[in-house]
């Protein structure tokens, strides 16, 4: 299956660009002792030395104070003397050191990029192969694609994206049913998954390991007791893998492996932990079935209250990728680097383009990383600030809301708040792409429900992706009441008016508010429309 096709150009690109800087840089600053002496001479010979801009001639004398006044204070034989023993070829080769020291550096770091891209692409290519071999060794049953593999799996809505699945194996491991596959979540991104049929249902139950709360914000006060009273899982504990279970049916979501036996063992793991949740479960009904009878034989003092209901989110998952903000702040900081040194090696045309290449790497890893720390420590200071709700993760709140983000990769929305702002619901929260870019929506509620699709853009065809009754509801005169409003990129369906964040960072507190108080009063302006309308 190939995934990432994109990101690993991308990632060569940059490798061969990095690569070819350090080249540059060793190349431009390796020389032979000829050349050194040749170039010292030269050196030597054009230099004259100044003060306060003019020009010294022999027995003129530069007298000065203050600080970096050492370095142009004294006669002019003096100053030809302190030049002459700085440029010798020895100090010349010492430099030339340090420079193509900086160049290995550079050749290091392209080095990793493209080993990270030849072992992706390694494992992506070989994983066919393995399943095969995998399946042939035990005789099961081998398939190399179904178009709603990973649809009829069921998986939970934080792993699901594409519904293909492929490479898939199925059989029986220790007498318990499984199918091993490939899918891709979103964001183009390949991932296997086993799923385990198991013997007797379940509750609802996410599992997340190394996470502060190990639970999904939907797995039960039930469930939540039994994972913890007899598996043992607590807070940032590895022990036990990431899983995800519901009904009958258990699956677990990892990178892909292209060894047999690291894909046995895979499986061997998801079955015994079936099989340990299948034994939990029947021992927590047996002690269960044990208290009941006990309670039956003494009359309770009192009726304690009914379980909280599980909340109505998704999986609740903390940790958000950063890697690839660092990699691109350490990529652009490399590449400026590579481009600063090739100034003093003569190339300056070059050393301008590369150095600019190299800042804008760096900027816009610099605006991610900040975006990152204030959705993670600014978005929960939102939400308490506002008495709002908040939570990390939830799977599916784009499709259970119907919010209309156009492109959207998965239904999950991430560091998310919801609540009222002016007595109308509101959520903030961010979302990825189908490309797994990174985004921010604001959703207002409507004071109408049953909007048509409406689209507003901010270039060209302003009513792009709108539906006939959107466009028609969008006139020139409510299109520059929305402008007076500053609405911005909006899109709206049914209960909700959505907008996105146009800004390179993520907002602040108080420009997110003022993004709420547009799309509410844009909100207001459509409703008058359809009112005017008759609609």
């Amino acid at each position: 299956m190939v995934s990432n096709a994109r990101r690993r150009v991308v990632t060569t690109l940059v490798a061969l660009v990095i690569g070819w800087l350090g080249w540059l840089v060793v190349s431009t600053n390796t020389h032979t002792q000829d050349e050194l002496a040749r170039e010292s001479r030269q050196l030597i010979q054009e230099y004259s030395p100044d003060c306060d801009g003019k020009t010294m001639r022999p027995g003129d004398n530069c007298i000065a104070w203050g600080r970096g006044s050492d370095a142009v204070r004294g006669t002019y034989e003096e100053r030809m003397q302190r030049f002459s023993d700085a440029n010798q070829p020895e100090d010349l080769a010492r430099g030339d050191r340090r420079w193509r020291w900086a160049g290995y550096v550079l050749f290091g770091i392209a080095a990793l990029l493209l080993l990270a891209v030849i072992r992706r692409l390694y494992v992506v290519l070989r994983a066919p192969a393995a399943r095969r071999a995998l399946a042939a060794n035990h005789s099961w049953v081998y398939v190399r694609s179904d178009p709603m593999g990973a649809s009829n799996a069921r998986l939970p809505a934080y792993v699901q994206a594409e519904p293909a699945a492929r490479d898939i194996v199925t059989g029986h491991r220790n007498a318990v049913s499984f199918q091993l596959f490939s899918y891709l979540r979103a964001g183009r991104e390949e991932q296997q998954a086993c799923l385990v049929t198991m013997p007797v249902a379940v509750p609802r139950m996410v599992v997340i390991p190394g996470a502060e709360v190990p639970f999904s914000a939907d797995t039960g006060p039930e469930a939540r007791a039994l994972l913890a009273g007899r598996l043992g899982i607590k807070p940032k504990d590895y022990s036990v893998p990431g899983f995800a279970a519901d009904g009958n049916r258990l699956v677990r979501a990892r990178a892909p492996q292209a060894s047999p036996a690291r894909l046995e063992k895979f499986v061997d793991e998801t079955v015994e932990l079936s099989r340990r949740l299948v034994t939990a479960l029947a021992t927590e009904q047996v002690a269960a079935e044990q208290t009941r009878i006990d309670d039956s034989r003494r009359v309770p003092a009192y009726t304690s209250p009914p379980a909280p209901a599980p909340s109505p989110l998704g999986v609740t998952e903390p940790r958000a990728p950063i890697t690839a903000r660092v990699v691109c702040t350490v990529i652009g900081a490399a590449i400026s680097w590579g481009g600063i040194s090739l100034f003093p090696a003569g190339h300056p045309v070059w050393g301008t383009i590369v150095s600019l290449i190299g800042a804008l790497f760096l900027l816009g890893g610099l605006a991610w990383i900040l975006s990152t720390v204030r959705v993670r420590r600014g978005r929960p200071r939102f939400a308490a600030a506002r008495s709002a709700t908040f939570h990390r993760r939830d799977a599916d709140l784009i499709t259970r809301l119907g919010l209309p983000i156009l492109d959207a990769g998965s239904a999950a929305a991430a560091y998310l708040v919801s609540g009222q702002h002016n007595s109308r619901d509101f959520h903030v929260f961010e979302y990825a792409d189908k490309g797994g870019a990174p985004g921010t929506a604001f959703a207002v509620r409507h004071p109408t429900a049953g909007l048509p699709l409406l689209s507003l853009r901010a270039l060209g065809d302003r009513r792009k992706d709108s539906s006939e009754q959107g466009r028609l509801l969008l006139t020139d005169q409510v299109i520059t009441r929305l402008d007076e409003v500053k609405a911005g990129t909006f899109f709206a369906a049914g209960d909700w008016i959505v907008g996105k964040n146009d800004n390179v960072v993520a907002l602040t507190t108080e420009n997110t508010l003022s993004r709420l108080d547009s799309l509410a009063r844009a909100a207001e302006i459509l409703a008058e429309a359809r009112r005017q309308a008759g609609g």
